[in-house]
C-alpha cells in the first residue's frame, strides 16, 4: 500500500513538472519569442496539494526568502482531486483523459500568470496584490494569454473598457505598455488619495487589488478623534482600506472612495479616543491615561 501511494505521489509530481515546463514555453514563446530569456527571473516550483478547505483547483504563493528581501520563490499548488481524475477518474465520452489533463494545465496557466504579473508590475504599482484575482491588471494579461479564471462573475470582465483595448492587441509589447500605462493612471489617483485634509479631517488611503469583488469594496476604517488635553482642540484622524476590483477604472476611483468615505459604507470600524499632552498621545485605560507609542507633532 505504501509503495503504491509513493509511485502515485511520483506520477504526480512527474505531470506536474511536465505542464508546468510545457506551459512555461508556450507563454515564453507568446511574450518573447525571440529573446534570450526566461519567462520568470525567479525561481518557481509546482506541488500537489488537498486545497479543498479554500474550495480552490490552484493556488500561487510567493515565498520571501528570509536573508535577502528581493529574492523570493514562486510556488503553485495544484488540487490533487484534479490531478487523481487524470490517474485514476472515471472517462466517458465527455470526460477523457485528455479532457483532465487539459483543465490541470488551465488552472497550472492561471497561476504562472500570477507569478508573471507579480514580477513584471509589482514595483511599479502603488496598488497592492497587483496579482490578485479581481486586479484588471492581471486578468487582462491572463486573458490575452488565452488563459482561464472560474471564479463567479467573471463574465462581467467581457463588458469592460479594459478588456475591449486589450482583445485587440496583437503582440505582448502592444499590451506591455498599456498596462503599464494603465498602472501609472491608477498610481496618480493614490497619489492625491493617499493623504487627504478634507473639512478638517486627514485621511490616509491604502488600496489593494481584490481577490473576490469586482467593484470597489470599502474594507476597513479606523478613526482616531485625538484632544489635546492644553488646548482642548481636537483633530480627526482616519485610515482607511480600499479593496479595487477590474470594472474600476483609474477616472472612477476617486468619485467612488469619496462615496464610500462620506456615506460611512466600510466593513469593519474601529474608533478610539486618544489625547495629547506634550506631543504624546494618551488612551484611557481602565479608568486612567496610559502612554502609546505614537508621535505626534501637532
Amino acid at each position: 500500500m505504501r509503495e503504491a501511494s509513493e509511485e502515485l505521489n511520483k506520477m504526480r509530481q512527474d505531470l506536474l513538472n511536465k505542464l508546468l515546463e510545457k506551459e512555461m514555453n508556450r507563454l515564453k514563446k507568446i511574450c518573447f519569442k525571440f529573446e534570450h530569456r526566461k519567462l520568470l527571473t525567479h525561481p518557481v516550483v509546482i506541488v500537489a496539494a488537498n486545497l479543498g478547505k479554500i474550495n480552490a483547483s490552484g493556488l500561487y504563493q510567493k515565498i520571501q526568502r528570509e536573508k535577502d528581501p528581493h529574492r523570493y520563490l514562486h510556488k503553485i499548488s495544484i488540487d490533487i482531486t484534479i490531478i487523481d481524475k487524470y490517474f485514476i477518474g472515471k472517462f466517458n465520452k465527455y470526460f477523457t483523459r485528455r479532457y483532465w489533463k487539459g483543465i490541470i494545465q488551465e488552472v497550472i496557466c492561471h497561476e504562472i500568470i500570477h507569478a508573471f504579473t507579480l514580477e513584471l508590475f509589482d514595483n511599479i504599482s502603488e496598488i497592492e496584490n497587483i496579482n490578485a484575482d479581481r486586479s484588471p491588471i492581471f486578468l487582462s494579461l491572463l486573458y490575452w494569454l488565452k488563459g482561464r479564471s472560474n471564479h463567479l462573475g467573471i463574465w462581467v470582465l467581457l463588458e469592460t473598457e479594459t478588456y475591449r483595448d486589450i482583445s485587440c492587441m496583437n503582440n505582448f509589447t502592444e499590451v506591455y505598455d498599456y498596462l503599464v500605462e494603465l498602472i501609472i493612471q491608477y498610481n496618480k489617483v493614490c497619489y492625491q488619495l493617499n493623504k487627504v485634509i478634507d473639512k478638517g479631517r486627514y485621511m490616509e488611503n491604502r488600496f489593494s487589488f481584490a481577490s473576490r469583488n469586482a467593484g470597489i469594496n470599502a474594507e476597513k476604517r479606523d478613526v482616531f478623534n485625538f484632544k489635546n488635553i492644553k488646548t482642548k482642540n481636537t483633530y480627526v484622524v482616519s485610515f482607511n482600506e480600499f479593496l479595487v476590483g477590474f470594472t474600476i477604472r483609474p477616472h472612477d476611483l476617486k468619485k467612488l472612495v469619496y462615496k464610500k468615505i462620506n456615506n460611512n459604507c466600510f466593513n469593519d470600524h474601529v474608533y478610539k479616543n486618544m489625547y495629547v499632552k506634550d506631543k504624546c498621545v494618551y488612551e484611557i485605560e481602565n479608568g486612567k491615561l496610559k502612554k502609546r507609542e505614537i508621535e505626534y507633532a501637532a
